[in-house]
Order: C-alpha cells, then sequence, then structure tokens
C-alpha cells in the first residue's frame, strides 16, 4: 500500500506507520509462505526427475530380465536338442544301426522330439519299427560265434586239451615233433 493514498484518505502519520507495519509484517509472511511453497515446488520437480529416472531404470531392468528369459529359454531349448540327438544317437548305436544317417532319414524326428511325455520310449519304438521293416539297415544283435584255432586258449585247460585231442593237435606243452 502507498502512504500517498492513506494521506488522502485521512489517516494520521501514526496510523499510517502503524498500517505500514501490519502491511509490510503481512508482507513477509506472505513472502516466506511463497518461499516455503518455492521450495515445495523444486523439491517436486526433483521428486518428478527422480520418478523419471526410476521409471526409466525400471523399463530397463524389464528389458533385460525379459532379454535375460529369452537367452535361458534359447539355451534350454538348445540343451534339450542337445540332450535329443545324444539318446538318439545311442539308441542308434544300441540297436547296431549300420549307417546312423541312413535310418535318421527314415525316421520322423520332428513326431520324436523331445516333450514332457517321454522321449526316448518314443524313440525306442521308432527305431523298433524301423528294424522290422528295413532291417538290412541293422547289424544282427547277435554276438560273434566263437572260432576255436590251434593254439587258441579259449576256456579251461581240459577243454583245450579235449578239443586238440579230437583234431589231432598236439597238447599245449607239446610240439608238433613230440607227439
Amino acid at each position: 500500500m502507498e502512504t500517498q493514498k492513506l494521506r488522502e484518505w485521512g489517516l494520521s502519520p501514526e496510523q499510517i506507520e502503524r498500517v505500514m507495519e501490519e502491511n509490510g509484517r503481512e508482507l513477509g509472511e506472505a513472502e516466506q509462505r511463497l518461499a516455503g511453497l518455492e521450495r515445495m515446488r523444486e523439491r517436486i520437480v526433483q521428486l518428478e526427475a527422480q520418478a523419471e529416472q526410476s521409471r526409466q531404470q525400471l523399463e530397463q531392468a524389464d528389458g533385460l530380465r525379459q532379454r535375460s528369459q529369452q537367452a535361458e529359454e534359447e539355451w534350454k531349448q538348445r540343451w534339450r536338442q542337445r540332450d535329443f540327438e545324444e539318446a538318439l544317437g545311442q539308441a542308434l548305436h544300441r540297436s547296431g544301426a549300420r549307417s546312423e544317417r541312413a535310418v535318421r532319414a527314415l525316421l520322423d524326428e520332428e513326431a520324436l522330439r523331445p516333450g514332457e511325455d517321454g522321449a526316448p520310449e518314443r524313440i525306442r519304438e521308432a527305431i523298433d519299427r524301423l528294424q522290422v521293416q528295413h532291417s538290412y539297415l541293422f547289424s544282427a544283435q547277435k554276438a560273434p560265434p566263437q572260432i576255436l584255432r590251434p593254439g587258441s586258449h579259449i576256456g579251461p585247460d581240459a577243454e583245450d586239451c579235449r578239443i586238440r585231442e579230437i583234431m589231432g593237435l598236439p597238447g599245449p606243452g607239446q610240439r608238433k615233433d613230440d607227439f
């Protein structure tokens, strides 16, 4: 408020001084409140900036988590594939497949892919069907015959000596000139 205006209203100098003091005090309080509000506004701006930064960090963390989960799924898929390939290779080896490549060409590998229902049984069944249909791709599962040759020591000495005697061969300690 201006003192000139107060004089026009007919106030005495003492009254003008009191009005100015009161007006100054109210103005000081208002300025303090305004300064407090300014500090609050600055703090709000800082908090909004921190909140935005936190949101960005959360988005980055979510992106990293998703990439990590994707990488984990990819590796799990690779491990399942490797385990399937190994199980199939072992099954073909145990079945006596002469050519793993030829047998694999006849197998429907997509139907045998690993799942939750136990792929090894399905692999075994598919190989058994192929052994029936295409037996020429598999070697016989029989043990090779034992061939007794002169001078070989396969079995107990008594049997060996008996076999030698039947064949007309000298015993293990004899030479052909000794008998």
